[in-house]
C-alpha cells in the first residue's frame, strides 16, 4: 500500500499541476493572441498536454478510489474517496466541455476563420471551464494530501 500511496502522491500532483499550467499560462496566453494566432498555438499546447493529462487524471482517480477501499481509518478513507470523486469530476468536465471545444478548434482554418468570430470565439469559454476543472483537480490533490497527512 505504501507504494500506491507514493505513486498517487505523484499522480495527484502531476494532474493538479498540469491543470494549473492551463489556468495560469495557457488561457491568458491564448486570450492575448490575435484570432489568427490562436488556433495554431492552441493545437501546439493541446497536442503536448493530451499526451499525459488524460492518463494522469484517470490514474489519479482510480488510485485514490483504490486507496479509499484499502485504508482502515475513516478520515483517510473519506478524503481518498473525495479525491477520487473530484478527479472523476475533472474527467466529466473535460469530456463534456473542454474536449468538444478542443475538437472544434482543431478543425479551424486560421486563414479562414468564421465571419462571426466574436460570437463563436471559444477562448473565454475554454478558460472558464478550465478554471472549473483546475479547481476540482487542485481540491482533489489537497484531499489526497490531507488523507496522507491524517496518518492512514
Amino acid at each position: 500500500m505504501e507504494l500506491l500511496v507514493a505513486a498517487t502522491i505523484v499522480l495527484s500532483g502531476l494532474s493538479a499541476g498540469g491543470l494549473m499550467v492551463g489556468a495560469v499560462m495557457g488561457a491568458p496566453l491564448t486570450l492575448a493572441l490575435s484570432k489568427e494566432q490562436f488556433a495554431p498555438l492552441h493545437r501546439f499546447m493541446v497536442g503536448r498536454m493530451d499526451r499525459y493529462m488524460p492518463s494522469s487524471i484517470v490514474l489519479s482517480a482510480l488510485a485514490n478510489l483504490a486507496l479509499a477501499g484499502l485504508v482502515d481509518t475513516d478520515p483517510a478513507r473519506v478524503l481518498f474517496l473525495a479525491a477520487g470523486l473530484l478527479f472523476l469530476a475533472v474527467i466529466g468536465v473535460s469530456l463534456t466541455t473542454i474536449v468538444p471545444i478542443n475538437a472544434w478548434v482543431e478543425r479551424l482554418d486560421p486563414a479562414s476563420l468564421p465571419a462571426d468570430w466574436e460570437r463563436v470565439d471559444p477562448r473565454r469559454r475554454w478558460r472558464d471551464w478550465n478554471l472549473v476543472r483546475t479547481g476540482l483537480g487542485v481540491l482533489a490533490a489537497v484531499c489526497h494530501a490531507a488523507a496522507v497527512a491524517s496518518g492512514l
